[in-house]
């Protein structure tokens, strides 16, 4: 289905979800190859995903990504649940 939707008009989101997807059912191995080819950089989500995604595998360059999450991030209260977010990343 996303890879329907990204034919039919290509979005950021459904990008961002179609690698989501492939995480969950080819692994995130897998997923981080083609989250790294969308390179984009500007989209807080982008980062997030890359967080998620790195988590376990590669913990400094998840970490980094929730960084850049945070700077990239439009509103005060995602700020604040990113940072709540790296604060407990810290933890562990």
């Amino acid at each position: 289905m996303h890879n329907q939707l990204l034919h039919i008009h290509f979005s950021p989101v459904v990008a961002l979800n179609r690698t989501y997807a492939l995480a969950k059912t080819i692994g995130k191995e897998a997923a981080i190859i083609g989250a790294e080819k969308l390179q984009f950089i500007n989209n807080h989500l982008y980062f997030n995903l890359l967080g998620e995604l790195y988590k376990d595998i590669d913990n400094s360059k998840a970490k980094m990504s929730i960084k850049k999450h945070f700077y990239w991030a439009k509103t005060a209260t995602d700020k604040e649940t990113i940072r709540s977010k790296l604060d407990n990343f810290c933890k562990n």
